[in-house]
């Protein structure tokens, strides 16, 4: 179809075009798929997003010191939280899978915590062990389990 009336109209409908298109395809096809995922760039990227996702989440090297992904956060039932973790009460926040809160999470006993250090005022925070001649209150608060004086052994 054009844009604009045709300078001699047919008085009945036909079966084939009256003229050549007026302008040629602008885009072309993209590269066909390949059978398995590369890491080479994709020479004719898509302008709008796909169905399926095109980045991996791998493990770092090296763990840090922050909770996972889903512990501490708010919860009303175990449910909310990732699969085999727990929503500790009386906080109502998601455990790690092995019921213990991570570093930073709210505690209150030893026993509730990854690190089995629970300090700080309320609400104490889970916090980890500390090294010799560093500041202490009790055994539990020292790597090598030894608070003497107010500093760990």
């Amino acid at each position: 179809p054009t844009s604009s009336p045709t300078s001699s109209p047919t008085s009945s409908p036909t079966s084939a075009p009256t003229e050549s298109p007026t302008a040629s395809p602008t885009d072309s096809p993209s590269a066909s798929p390949t059978a398995s995922p590369t890491k080479a760039p994709t020479p004719l990227p898509t302008k709008t997003p796909t169905a399926s996702p095109t980045v991996s989440v791998e493990p770092s090297a090296t763990p840090t010191l922050s909770p996972t992904p889903n512990e501490c956060v708010a919860c009303n039932e175990d449910s909310d939280c990732k699969p085999g973790a727990m929503c500790l009460w009386p906080w109502k926040k998601c455990s790690g899978i092995d019921g213990k809160m991570d570093l930073g999470c709210e505690c209150n006993w030893n026993s509730d915590c990854r690190s089995g250090s629970c300090e700080g005022r309320i609400p104490a925070k889970c916090v980890p062990k500390l090294a010799a001649g560093e500041g202490c209150n009790n055994d539990a608060d020292c790597l090598s389990g030894e608070c003497s004086w107010f500093k760990c052994k």
